[in-house]
């Protein structure tokens, strides 16, 4: 499996701080020389999202991710939501024409989606 096209976009000192991560998080110190390798990757990608504003670099549109419960109460109480229903909402600001950051907590944890709304909800419905 080659690395992702996102991972190849990401400059070096991004891919060094990542592989410092997976580092202190693994003890595992061989993806330091290159940066980063598919086994941190994947490891990155298996980890809740703890900011916002990297929702976009870890999934692409559709695809639900793990987030925390802060960026999950962030979402919630920085502007209005939309579409709100039990646990599930939209961000009250669009990521673009249509398109939306929805929310859910399912099975004890929270996720996140970059979807139109009839796609959030599909996409939640399968995890």
């Amino acid at each position: 499996m080659e690395t992702s096209q996102w991972f190849k976009s990401l400059t070096i000192s991004d891919r060094m701080r990542i592989a410092a991560k997976y580092t202190e998080a693994t003890g595992d110190n061989t993806n330091i020389a290159e940066g980063l390798n598919e086994e941190a990757e994947k490891w990155l990608f298996a980890q809740p999202v703890k900011n916002i504003s990297f929702i976009s670099m870890a999934g692409p549109h559709g695809k639900p991710i793990e987030v925390t419960e802060d960026v999950y109460d962030y979402a919630l109480n920085v502007l209005p939501p939309i579409k709100w229903k039990g646990h599930f909402f939209g961000m009250g600001e669009a990521y673009t024409v249509g398109v939306y950051y929805f929310f859910t907590k399912k099975h004890g944890k929270y996720w996140a989606v970059i979807a139109s709304y009839l796609e959030a909800i599909d996409a939640f419905d399968k995890l």
